[in-house]
């Protein structure tokens, strides 16, 4: 026999009861404390590694996307190429590609996403 054994092949499934465990309805930028003032949404991006303060303004149909004080570690992403500095910690990112429906909250994920990769590099 191998490693792993056939002989428990029993699975048992346990469910809550129907409404037991609700889904948030909450945006992901609601669930991290965002605030919108303006046509500007300031907040923190949020990862496991800690958190940044962030600031979105729409311009038209762009997004000006902002970081303050980024980690170091972004440094060592391919992406870094896009964050460029603007004044007193402040970063820019130049996003290649704007979310389709332009929701702030595709960016906010992006973000973090970059930040979460960047710790692995």
């Amino acid at each position: 026999m191998g490693l792993f054994s056939r002989a428990s092949s029993n699975v048992t499934r346990i469910a809550a009861p129907y409404g037991a465990a609700q889904r948030s309805t909450a945006t992901l930028m609601e669930q991290r404390g965002w605030k919108t003032r303006w046509n500007a949404w300031t907040g923190p991006y949020a990862t496991r590694f800690g958190t940044w303060p962030g600031r979105i303004e729409k311009a038209g149909d762009t997004l000006r996307v902002y970081i303050h004080n980024p980690p170091r570690q972004l440094q060592r992403h391919h992406k870094w190429v896009c964050f460029h500095t603007t004044d007193n910690g402040w970063y820019r990112i130049h996003l290649a590609v704007h979310p389709v429906d332009r929701d702030p909250n595709a960016v906010v994920r992006y973000v973090e996403q970059l930040i979460t990769e960047s710790y692995h590099y």
